[in-house]
C-alpha cells in the first residue's frame, strides 16, 4: 500500500485561504512550520522519509545537522575522508555518482574506487569508529539505531536543537539518516493525504501560528487559537481512527519491516 502524498505548498495554501489576515501580514512563515508536519508524523506514527548519507565536517566541537534531517539512523565518527557524491545504501554495499566497488566490512568502511572519467578525483573512506550518545540525542535517534547498543567508545556526542557536541576537536561524522520525502521533480517536502488526516495536519499548523503571534505580537489571538485547539484536538481523533485502520496498518507494517531489516544488516555487522 502505498500512502498517498501532497506538496507541503498545497497543504499551506489551504491554510493560507482561511488564515489570509494572517497572511496578508506576513505572520506566516513556512520554514517553521515545516516542523509542525514532522511532528504531525511523529504523533500519529506515520514516518513519511527517504534514506540519506553525509559526512559533516566537526570543528571547534561542532557540527551541524543536516538541514532535512528527521531522525538518525547511524553515526560514526570517521577516520579517513574525502568528499564524496550521492552516496546511496543497497543492502550491505553502497554505491556514488562516478564510484563502484563499495563494501561495507567490519570494523569499517572499505572502498575501492574506479573513476568513471580520465580526471576524475579518487575517494576514500576508512575506519568507522563507534560514537556513544548522550541522554539528550536519543530524540533525534531512529529506536532501531545499532548506536543505541554502543557503550564504551573513546568519543561521545550530542546532539542539542540542530547541533551535534562532539568530544572531539576537530574531524568528521558520517551520518545515515531519516530526511523529509520530497518531490523528485521540485525538491518540495510532501506531506500525508487523506481526507481523515488533513484537518488534523491544517489546525495544528494553525494552531502554530496563532501561537508564535501570541508570543510574539501583541496580537489578541487567544480566542481565536482557544477554537483552533479544539478543533484541532477533534481531528486528531479522526485521524487516530484512521491510523488504526486496517488499511493504514498494512502500509505502517511495511514501513516496520524495512526498518527492522536496515537493523539486522548493519547491527550484525559490528557484532
Amino acid at each position: 500500500m502505498q500512502l498517498p502524498t501532497i506538496k507541503f505548498s498545497q497543504l499551506l495554501s489551504s491554510v493560507k485561504e482561511d488564515m489570509h489576515k494572517y497572511d496578508a501580514e506576513g505572520m506566516i512563515d513556512p520554514i517553521r512550520l515545516i516542523k509542525v508536519v514532522r511532528r504531525c508524523n511523529e504523533v500519529l506514527g506515520s514516518p513519511i522519509y527517504q534514506r540519506k548519507t553525509c559526512a559533516v565536517q566537526v570543528e571547534n566541537f561542532k557540527a551541524n545537522l543536516p538541514l532535512d534531517l528527521y531522525k538518525i539512523e547511524m553515526v560514526f565518527a570517521v577516520g579517513e575522508f574525502k568528499s564524496y557524491t550521492s552516496l546511496i545504501a543497497t543492502g550491505n554495499h553502497y554505491e556514488w555518482s562516478g564510484v563502484r566497488n563499495a563494501c561495507m566490512c567490519e570494523g569499517g568502511l572499505s572502498v575501492c574506487v574506479t573513476p568513471l572519467e580520465q580526471h576524475q578525483p579518487t575517494y576514500t573512506i576508512n575506519t568507522f569508529t563507534k560514537v556513544n550518545l548522550t541522554e539528550n540525542s536519543l530524540p533525534r535517534i531512529c529506536k532501531y539505531s545499532p548506536n543505541r547498543h554502543w557503550f564504551g567508545s573513546t568519543y561521545t556526542i550530542d546532539i542539542q536543537e540542530e547541533i551535534i557536541q562532539t568530544s572531539f576537536k576537530e574531524g568528521l561524522l558520517y551520518i545515515s539518516y531519516l530526511a523529509d520525502l520530497t518531490d523528485e521533480k521540485t525538491g518540495e517536502v510532501l506531506v500525508p493525504f487523506h481526507a481523515r488526516l488533513n484537518d488534523y495536519y491544517e489546525y495544528s499548523i494553525k494552531a502554530k501560528i496563532l501561537e508564535d503571534m501570541l508570543v510574539n505580537s501583541e496580537a489578541d489571538v487567544s480566542n481565536v487559537l482557544q477554537y483552533i485547539k479544539q478543533e484541532r484536538n477533534f481531528s486528531f481523533t479522526e485521524a487516530v481512527d484512521f491510523v488504526t485502520s486496517r488499511s493504514y496498518r498494512d502500509w505502517s507494517e511495511m514501513k516496520k519491516k524495512d526498518e527492522l531489516e536496515f537493523y539486522s544488516k548493519y547491527y550484525s555487522i559490528f557484532y
